[in-house]
Protein backbone atom coordinates (compact mmCIF):
# COMPACT_ATOMS: atom_id res chain seq x y z
CA UNK A 1 0.00 0.00 0.00
CA UNK A 2 1.36 3.43 -0.92
CA UNK A 3 -1.36 5.71 0.48
CA UNK A 4 0.41 6.25 3.83
CA UNK A 5 0.11 9.79 5.18
CA UNK A 6 3.21 9.43 7.33
CA UNK A 7 6.33 11.38 8.26
CA UNK A 8 8.60 10.93 5.18
CA UNK A 9 11.67 9.93 7.21
CA UNK A 10 9.74 7.22 9.06
CA UNK A 11 8.13 6.04 5.82
CA UNK A 12 11.57 5.65 4.25
CA UNK A 13 12.72 3.66 7.28
CA UNK A 14 9.70 1.35 6.96
CA UNK A 15 10.38 0.74 3.26
CA UNK A 16 14.10 0.13 3.86
CA UNK A 17 13.45 -2.36 6.67
CA UNK A 18 10.82 -4.19 4.60
CA UNK A 19 13.14 -4.45 1.61
CA UNK A 20 16.03 -5.76 3.71
CA UNK A 21 13.72 -8.37 5.23
CA UNK A 22 12.63 -9.52 1.77
CA UNK A 23 9.00 -8.51 2.36
CA UNK A 24 7.11 -8.14 -0.91
CA UNK A 25 3.93 -6.74 0.57
CA UNK A 26 3.43 -5.11 3.96
CA UNK A 27 0.24 -3.89 5.59
CA UNK A 28 0.73 -1.87 8.77
CA UNK A 29 -2.34 -1.47 10.92
CA UNK A 30 -2.90 0.87 13.84
CA UNK A 31 -0.88 3.77 15.22
CA UNK A 32 2.89 4.16 15.02
CA UNK A 33 4.79 5.79 17.88
CA UNK A 34 8.21 6.51 16.33
CA UNK A 35 11.15 7.40 18.54
CA UNK A 36 11.84 11.11 18.41
CA UNK A 37 8.49 12.07 16.92
CA UNK A 38 5.09 12.91 18.32
CA UNK A 39 2.38 10.29 17.97
CA UNK A 40 1.99 9.79 14.24
CA UNK A 41 -1.20 8.01 13.16
CA UNK A 42 -0.86 5.69 10.21
CA UNK A 43 -3.91 6.44 8.12
CA UNK A 44 -4.95 4.09 5.33
CA UNK A 45 -8.10 3.24 3.48
CA UNK A 46 -8.44 -0.03 5.39
CA UNK A 47 -7.32 1.27 8.79
CA UNK A 48 -8.26 -1.07 11.63
CA UNK A 49 -9.57 -0.41 15.12
CA UNK A 50 -6.69 -1.06 17.53
CA UNK A 51 -7.87 -1.47 21.13
CA UNK A 52 -11.42 -1.59 22.47
CA UNK A 53 -11.80 -1.16 26.23
CA UNK A 54 -15.17 -1.82 27.85
CA UNK A 55 -15.59 -0.60 31.42
CA UNK A 56 -17.68 -3.04 33.44
CA UNK A 57 -19.24 -2.55 36.83
CA UNK A 58 -22.08 -3.79 38.99
CA UNK A 59 -24.24 -0.68 39.32
CA UNK A 60 -25.76 -1.63 42.68
CA UNK A 61 -22.34 -2.31 44.14
CA UNK A 62 -20.98 1.12 43.22
CA UNK A 63 -23.41 3.09 45.38
CA UNK A 64 -23.44 3.03 49.20
CA UNK A 65 -27.16 2.28 49.42
CA UNK A 66 -27.01 -0.39 46.74
CA UNK A 67 -24.00 -2.08 48.33
CA UNK A 68 -25.81 -2.21 51.68
CA UNK A 69 -28.74 -3.98 49.96
CA UNK A 70 -26.30 -6.37 48.31
CA UNK A 71 -24.56 -7.08 51.62
CA UNK A 72 -27.85 -7.86 53.35
CA UNK A 73 -28.67 -10.31 50.53
CA UNK A 74 -25.28 -12.00 50.93
CA UNK A 75 -25.03 -12.13 54.73
CA UNK A 76 -28.56 -11.61 55.99
CA UNK A 77 -27.89 -8.32 57.80
CA UNK A 78 -25.67 -5.25 57.88
CA UNK A 79 -24.11 -6.16 61.22
CA UNK A 80 -21.03 -7.59 59.52
CA UNK A 81 -20.63 -4.69 57.07
CA UNK A 82 -17.30 -3.49 58.41
CA UNK A 83 -13.76 -2.95 57.20
CA UNK A 84 -12.60 -6.34 58.49
CA UNK A 85 -15.27 -8.25 56.59
CA UNK A 86 -14.69 -6.26 53.41
CA UNK A 87 -11.02 -7.23 53.58
CA UNK A 88 -12.03 -10.85 54.15
CA UNK A 89 -14.17 -10.74 51.01
CA UNK A 90 -11.15 -9.54 49.03
CA UNK A 91 -9.04 -12.30 50.59
CA UNK A 92 -11.56 -15.00 49.66
CA UNK A 93 -11.70 -13.68 46.12
CA UNK A 94 -7.91 -13.93 45.82
CA UNK A 95 -7.73 -17.43 47.33
CA UNK A 96 -10.42 -18.75 45.01
CA UNK A 97 -8.62 -17.38 41.97
CA UNK A 98 -5.37 -19.03 43.04
CA UNK A 99 -7.19 -22.24 43.92
CA UNK A 100 -8.90 -22.45 40.55
CA UNK A 101 -5.67 -21.68 38.72
CA UNK A 102 -3.76 -24.37 40.61
CA UNK A 103 -6.47 -26.98 40.03
CA UNK A 104 -6.52 -26.27 36.30
CA UNK A 105 -2.83 -25.71 35.62
CA UNK A 106 -3.21 -21.99 34.86
CA UNK A 107 -0.07 -19.95 35.64
CA UNK A 108 -0.50 -16.99 38.01
CA UNK A 109 2.23 -14.37 37.77
CA UNK A 110 2.57 -11.50 40.26
CA UNK A 111 4.02 -8.55 38.37
CA UNK A 112 6.17 -5.86 39.98
CA UNK A 113 5.61 -2.19 39.22
CA UNK A 114 6.77 -1.31 35.73
CA UNK A 115 6.40 -4.82 34.34
CA UNK A 116 5.33 -4.74 30.67
CA UNK A 117 2.41 -7.06 31.16
CA UNK A 118 1.34 -7.22 27.51
CA UNK A 119 4.81 -8.47 26.52
CA UNK A 120 4.76 -11.04 29.32
CA UNK A 121 1.32 -12.23 28.16
CA UNK A 122 2.61 -12.63 24.59
CA UNK A 123 5.46 -14.81 25.88
CA UNK A 124 3.01 -17.13 27.63
CA UNK A 125 0.69 -17.09 24.64
CA UNK A 126 3.49 -18.27 22.37
CA UNK A 127 4.08 -21.40 24.47
CA UNK A 128 0.59 -22.27 25.71
CA UNK A 129 -1.11 -25.45 24.52
CA UNK A 130 -4.55 -23.94 25.04
CA UNK A 131 -6.51 -23.13 21.91
CA UNK A 132 -9.50 -21.65 23.72
CA UNK A 133 -10.23 -20.28 27.18
CA UNK A 134 -8.05 -19.07 30.04
CA UNK A 135 -4.29 -19.51 29.68
CA UNK A 136 -2.76 -16.94 32.07
CA UNK A 137 -3.55 -14.74 35.09
CA UNK A 138 -1.41 -11.68 35.77
CA UNK A 139 -1.59 -9.88 39.11
CA UNK A 140 -0.54 -6.24 39.44
CA UNK A 141 -1.31 -3.28 41.67
CA UNK A 142 -3.25 -0.22 40.53
CA UNK A 143 -5.62 2.33 42.00
CA UNK A 144 -9.27 1.38 42.29
CA UNK A 145 -12.38 2.47 44.22
CA UNK A 146 -12.61 0.61 47.54
CA UNK A 147 -15.45 0.75 50.05
CA UNK A 148 -14.65 1.47 53.68
CA UNK A 149 -16.63 1.85 56.88
CA UNK A 150 -15.74 4.92 58.94
CA UNK A 151 -15.68 5.04 62.74
CA UNK A 152 -19.15 6.59 62.84
CA UNK A 153 -20.51 3.77 60.67
CA UNK A 154 -20.62 5.82 57.48
CA UNK A 155 -20.14 3.68 54.39
CA UNK A 156 -18.01 5.61 51.87
CA UNK A 157 -15.19 5.26 49.31
CA UNK A 158 -11.73 5.18 50.81
CA UNK A 159 -9.72 8.36 50.16
CA UNK A 160 -7.26 8.72 48.62
CA UNK A 161 -8.05 5.91 46.22
CA UNK A 162 -5.75 3.04 47.29
CA UNK A 163 -3.58 0.72 45.25
CA UNK A 164 -4.95 -2.82 45.26
CA UNK A 165 -4.34 -6.06 43.40
CA UNK A 166 -5.89 -6.33 39.96
CA UNK A 167 -6.29 -9.69 38.25
CA UNK A 168 -5.91 -9.82 34.47
CA UNK A 169 -7.41 -12.96 32.97
CA UNK A 170 -5.92 -13.66 29.54
CA UNK A 171 -8.10 -15.81 27.32
CA UNK A 172 -8.24 -17.12 23.79
CA UNK A 173 -11.60 -16.57 22.10
CA UNK A 174 -12.61 -18.06 18.72
CA UNK A 175 -14.06 -14.72 17.56
CA UNK A 176 -11.71 -12.17 19.14
CA UNK A 177 -8.47 -14.07 19.67
CA UNK A 178 -6.44 -12.88 22.67
CA UNK A 179 -8.67 -10.91 25.04
CA UNK A 180 -8.13 -9.68 28.61
CA UNK A 181 -10.61 -9.32 31.46
CA UNK A 182 -9.13 -7.18 34.22
CA UNK A 183 -10.89 -6.97 37.58
CA UNK A 184 -10.09 -5.24 40.87
CA UNK A 185 -9.62 -7.59 43.81
CA UNK A 186 -11.62 -5.45 46.28
CA UNK A 187 -15.30 -4.55 46.57
CA UNK A 188 -17.00 -3.20 44.50
CA UNK A 189 -14.85 -5.14 41.96
CA UNK A 190 -14.80 -2.79 38.92
CA UNK A 191 -13.57 -4.48 35.75
CA UNK A 192 -12.46 -3.90 32.17
CA UNK A 193 -12.83 -6.08 29.09
CA UNK A 194 -9.97 -5.36 26.68
CA UNK A 195 -10.27 -6.40 23.03
CA UNK A 196 -7.78 -6.06 20.16
CA UNK A 197 -9.14 -5.24 16.71
CA UNK A 198 -6.14 -6.81 14.99
CA UNK A 199 -6.77 -10.09 16.79
CA UNK A 200 -10.39 -9.99 15.62
CA UNK A 201 -9.31 -9.39 12.02
CA UNK A 202 -6.84 -12.29 12.24
CA UNK A 203 -9.52 -14.68 13.56
CA UNK A 204 -12.01 -13.71 10.88
CA UNK A 205 -9.36 -13.93 8.16
CA UNK A 206 -8.57 -17.51 9.14
CA UNK A 207 -12.27 -18.37 8.95
CA UNK A 208 -12.44 -16.77 5.49
CA UNK A 209 -9.49 -18.83 4.28
CA UNK A 210 -7.13 -15.86 3.98
CA UNK A 211 -3.56 -16.84 4.77
CA UNK A 212 -1.25 -14.27 6.37
CA UNK A 213 1.80 -13.69 8.50
CA UNK A 214 1.33 -11.40 11.49
CA UNK A 215 3.98 -9.83 13.69
CA UNK A 216 2.36 -8.03 16.60
CA UNK A 217 -0.18 -5.71 15.00
CA UNK A 218 1.46 -5.84 11.58
CA UNK A 219 0.26 -8.13 8.78
CA UNK A 220 3.42 -8.70 6.74
CA UNK A 221 2.25 -11.35 4.24
CA UNK A 222 -1.34 -11.58 2.97
CA UNK A 223 -2.86 -13.85 0.34
CA UNK A 224 -5.87 -11.56 -0.15
CA UNK A 225 -5.20 -7.97 0.93
CA UNK A 226 -8.57 -6.71 -0.34
CA UNK A 227 -10.38 -9.41 1.63
CA UNK A 228 -8.46 -8.52 4.78
CA UNK A 229 -9.34 -4.86 4.30
CA UNK A 230 -13.04 -5.70 4.09
CA UNK A 231 -12.81 -7.60 7.37
CA UNK A 232 -11.05 -4.67 9.04
CA UNK A 233 -13.79 -2.33 7.80
CA UNK A 234 -16.43 -4.30 9.72
CA UNK A 235 -15.07 -2.91 12.99
CA UNK A 236 -15.33 0.73 11.96
CA UNK A 237 -18.37 0.68 9.67
CA UNK A 238 -21.86 1.86 10.72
Amino acid sequence: YTDFRLHPILFEQVLTAATQAGVERCVLVGTVYPFGFARTPLVREDDCVDRIVLNAFFRMGHGPGGFRVLWRALSGSEETLAHTHLMRMAGRFSRRIHGYAKANGIPVVHCPAGERKHELAEEYLAKTNNTQGLFLILVGRAQAPVWDMSANHHFEPKKPMPYVNHYSFHLLDPEWGHITIKISGHPPFPAQVILNGHEYVACQARKAGISFTKEGNCFTQISDAAGLAKIADTLSGP
